[in-house]
């Protein structure tokens, strides 16, 4: 072999080993529990000195609570704050993107946000902060994005402005940014566009820190869109359960070896083997898979959530400074016969609100769903549906 190729193919070998060893470390550090990590010195003075204006631009710190689960957070690359509302979820990814932007490890930081919470929320404290950013709303917005912005996206836009992101994000900072994905539950559903095209545009970012209330609405399944954001299907969310459990047709469950152990949830199908893993939906009389809140292999999965999610109740926060009163309100005259004519003259009401399909077989099975779906509607806003017969506002008014 000439000395020259050997040579080169020792330098080849030592940058090998050099980003083999950096990427082990950085995958034993974001395996570790985040309650097993404790701030740096250098975090705890950072955490100390930042200041931000809250709503009524008062000049506020962050409390000793939130330094220090933000300490722990800032340490990884991929993280969901689970702080219930009023915790103070804002100020804590916004430091935590700033801190990415002062360090230089990213050029931009995207805010990913239903539409109410950045126009009643981000837009106003970035403002009041006096932060630079770009709210996207149109194709030319993308074009006047520069390194050092915060870049403000509602849920509501990826979609018509997939491709343009995507090329951003991609080409243009070649995945050089940070996602802060405020009410993260908005991706439950693996199947929506909307789970589609926020996995296409961010899940190749370097840095990611999700935010949410409420990690599942209903049953944990809906987890996993979200640690499928976070990871990437990387090795970071291995499947290492190793039993699956199914329902049969005469509806028993059954459990088998679960042929993905070891590996990590793959892009397609992945959403059915995590349901497969950790909560097996039962197909109902209608024929719709329906999921509990029974939860299978919760060792594994607790070693998952452990690992990436920091959960927080408000009164951890601010203590025990509310209670909560529950008001009985009793629906008038007028509202109990919006009721009555929703469960007896379905027919009459049902074509204002819904389209029929074309099929008979279809829209029968429909009704039931669709009276319950004009119920829930009634209770909201009987006083405009028709059988309300009274000039006075509902009770709950």
């Amino acid at each position: 072999v000439p000395k020259e190729l050997r040579k080169a193919l020792r330098s080849e070998i030592k940058g090998a080993d050099s980003r083999i060893r950096r990427e082990r470390r950085e995958y034993e550090l974001q395996m570790t529990r985040i309650s097993a990590l404790q701030p740096t010195d250098e975090l705890r003075e950072y955490l100390d000195s930042v200041v931000f204006m809250n709503v009524q631009k008062e000049e506020c710190h962050l409390t000793d609570l939130q330094k220090e689960d933000l300490g722990r957070v800032m340490q990884k690359r991929y993280a969901l704050l689970n702080w219930q509302q009023g915790s103070g979820k804002t100020a804590a990814a916004f430091f935590y993107g700033r801190r990415l932007l002062e360090t230089g490890k990213v050029r931009n930081v995207f805010v990913l946000a239903p539409a109410l919470a950045v126009n009643l929320t981000w837009i106003p404290f970035l403002t009041n902060n006096s932060v630079p950013f770009v709210n996207i709303k149109t194709k030319k917005d993308i074009e006047s994005v520069t390194d050092g912005l915060f870049v403000v996206v509602s849920i509501s836009m990826i979609g018509p402005l997939k491709r343009e992101l995507m090329e951003l994000t991609r080409k243009t900072l070649k995945n050089k940014a940070c996602l802060l994905f405020d009410e993260s539950d908005e991706i439950t559903n693996p199947s929506s566009k909307r789970t589609k095209a926020t996995l296409d545009i961010f899940r190749r970012l370097r840095y990611k820190l999700l935010c949410t209330g409420t990690t599942t609405r209903n049953n944990i399944g809906e987890l996993y869109s979200q640690i499928e954001l976070l990871y990437n299907n990387s090795c970071n969310m291995t499947n290492w359960c190793r039993y699956r459990y199914r329902y049969n047709k005469d509806g028993e469950l059954e459990c088998e070896d679960n042929p993905g152990y070891g590996r990590p949830f793959p892009p397609r199908g992945g959403s059915v083997q995590f349901n497969q893993c950790f909560c097996p939906g039962k197909t109902t009389v209608f024929g719709i898979e329906k999921f509990n809140q029974d939860i299978y292999n919760a060792d594994e999965l607790r070693e998952i959530s452990g690992c990436t999610i920091t959960t927080r109740k408000f009164e951890e926060f601010a203590g025990k400074k509310y209670s909560i009163d529950n008001v009985k309100v009793d629906p008038s005259d007028a509202e109990m016969k919006v009721y009555d004519k929703i469960m007896n003259e379905l027919q009459t009401i049902a074509p204002l609100y819904f389209r029929e399909t074309g099929d008979a077989r279809k829209d029968a099975a429909l009704r039931m769903i669709r009276t319950i779906q004009l119920l829930i509607k009634s209770c909201s806003t009987p006083h405009l549906m028709p059988g309300y017969d009274s000039g006075e506002l509902p009770t709950k008014t």
